[in-house]
């Protein structure tokens, strides 16, 4: 026997009709309709995946269905490729689509007449949440219209559709299986409040405490369940009260049964709750978080501090309470968008009535810092503080400062400061060291004096305790804590920590009202925030 061995030849096909990208192509001669297909990128979205045909010498020598390959793995009708054989797609036949609770959603094209149970055993079948009491499908009747009817899969059932036969077009939709929940809310200190599913006319109250892991300790003897019933009126709610103790026991008159939408209020003790912290630090004995008790005040803080250090500034002292901080922040931003609301009101106004172009370029410039300027009253953000009088604690309590402290409240005592500060329209704002032998004007000189903005007039005194005074003799008056606790004999108006403010002259932009105000209290702000600064530095 003589073997003789030589290399494998090359042939060319053909693949023409619907494919993705049609033409010739060579390949090895061991290669099957398969191979040529994915070569090919098999049929684009008018190609027919179930009668691809093989031509050889003008004769259709095999017919290849690609669903067989793709859902079944069957390659048995793949055939080896001669030279010049033409692959041909023709376009996609009938075609019906399923979309919902099946297993492969898809558009389906239909080679030998189909009903909707082929159609949807094609799909994968149902998922296990798939619904056969409903199923939807729509049909194009004639050409001219399209309708939709409502059928199940029950097979005794009158309405079945299982066995209607499919047409081009059809649109099948199965939906997902009713919820039906059966549930209760639980709500207050157990250990796992939530949504508990229930047995109807079954199960107790007793279950479902047990479920939520139990009372907690600081819950009272009070469970509130909260009912709703449908009546022809309309719902109608009413309250049960019951025993939590009692019910925990077993007590058939109290461990009543739930019925669905119950809520479920455990009560908590009255006035319930871990601890009411607030914070002192700084010129303290002992600063940190301290628990409080309720109706505890200002002076038992500081006694529990340890009082102030030697180097305590108590008039500086700075008293902050979330609650205040939360109601300023909200008047900070009421106030922003009412300044909005009439800056495009103001801004239209302006700009329709301007007759010249550069009569619009200056309305157009008023406009641009008037956004500026609501931009920087959108940043502002409230500190709380409450000016108040911090003294010593022999001093403060009993008297009206005394404060009832709340959750969240926050003391910073600062050390004694040494310096005075000038801001606004001055020629160099500084700081400046303490003289109780100098005047407001002294320190205003020592800063350069007034600015040609410089408003003399309404120039006031920013105290570092957060008050604030006019300089005027009329005006000159000691705080109500000054003259009861240090009666104002020594008293003068400049203190160590205090700002001077020298505002600017301001003018209203035209057609706006209240501009002058709001810039105002945006410069204030400023110069609030530069006083803390300086006391806390």
């Amino acid at each position: 026997m003589n073997v003789t061995l030589g290399a494998l030849k090359s042939i060319k096909v053909y693949v023409v009709g619907n494919a993705k990208r049609p033409g010739a192509y060579t390949v090895s001669s061991l290669a099957t309709l398969v191979n040529v297909l994915l070569q090919a990128g098999g049929p684009d979205s008018n190609g027919s995946m179930r009668n691809i045909t093989v031509k050889r010498n003008d004769k259709i020598v095999a017919t290849f269905d690609m669903y067989d390959l793709l859902m079944k793995g069957d390659k048995t009708k793949d055939i080896r490729m001669m030279p010049e054989d033409v692959v041909f797609i023709p376009v996609v036949g009938p075609q019906a689509a399923i979309v919902g609770n099946v297993r492969r959603p898809a558009i389906y094209e239909l080679k030998n007449p189909l009903n909707v149970e082929g159609l949807i055993a094609m799909a994968g079948g149902m998922t296990a949440t798939g619904y056969k009491g409903r199923v939807q499908m729509m049909r194009v009747v004639d050409q001219e219209y399209r309708t939709i009817f409502e059928g199940d899969l029950k097979r005794l059932s009158k309405n079945s559709i299982g066995s209607t036969m499919l047409n081009d077009g059809d649109f099948l939709r199965i939906f997902s299986v009713i919820e039906r929940q059966s549930t209760v809310k639980v709500a207050g200190p157990v250990a796992k409040p939530g949504i508990f599913s229930i047995e109807p006319n079954v199960t107790k109250l007793k279950d479902v405490l047990d479920w939520a892991g139990g009372l907690l300790y600081y819950a009272a003897d009070d469970v509130e369940i909260t009912r709703v019933e449908a009546t022809p009126q309309g719902p109608k709610t009413h309250q049960l009260r019951v025993n939590a103790k009692r019910v925990l026991a077993g007590d058939p008159s109290e461990n009543i049964i739930v019925q669905m939408n119950d809520f479920i209020s455990v009560r908590a003790i009255p006035n319930w709750k871990l601890y009411k912290r607030v914070e002192i630090y700084g010129e303290v004995k002992y600063p940190g978080v301290y628990p409080i008790q309720e109706e505890e005040t200002l002076s038992s803080l500081l006694t529990r501090a340890g009082g102030f250090t030697d180097r305590a500034y108590p008039r500086g002292a700075i008293f902050t309470r979330a609650s205040v901080k939360a109601a300023q922040q909200r008047q900070v931003d009421e106030m922003a968008k009412r300044m909005e609301r009439e800056l495009l009101a103001v801004n239209t106004n302006e700009m329709s009535s301007a007759l010249t172009s550069e009569e619009a370029k200056i309305l157009q410039s008023e406009a641009e810092q008037k956004r500026r300027l609501l931009q920087k009253m959108k940043e502002i953000q409230a500190t709380g503080r409450i000016a108040t009088l911090v003294a010593e604690p022999g001093v403060l309590k009993g008297t009206a400062y005394d404060l009832v402290l709340e959750e969240g409240d926050a003391l910073y005592v600062p050390a004694n400061p040494s310096t005075v500060q000038v801001i606004g329209s001055v020629l160099n704002p500084s700081a400046f060291i303490y003289d109780k032998r100098l005047s407001f004007k002294d320190y205003v000189l020592m800063a350069g004096g007034y600015t040609s903005e410089a408003s003399p007039a309404r120039i006031y005194v920013l105290k570092a305790d957060g008050t604030a005074m006019r300089v005027k003799p009329s005006a000159r008056e000691v705080t109500p804590w000054v003259k009861e606790f240090n009666k104002g004999d020594d008293w003068n108006l400049i203190e160590p920590g205090d700002a001077i403010v020298v505002p600017q002259k301001m003018a209203s932009y035209r057609g706006m009202r209240q501009t002058r105000d709001y810039v105002d209290m945006l410069y204030k702000v400023a110069v609030t925030a530069a006083s803390i600064h300086n006391i806390t530095k």
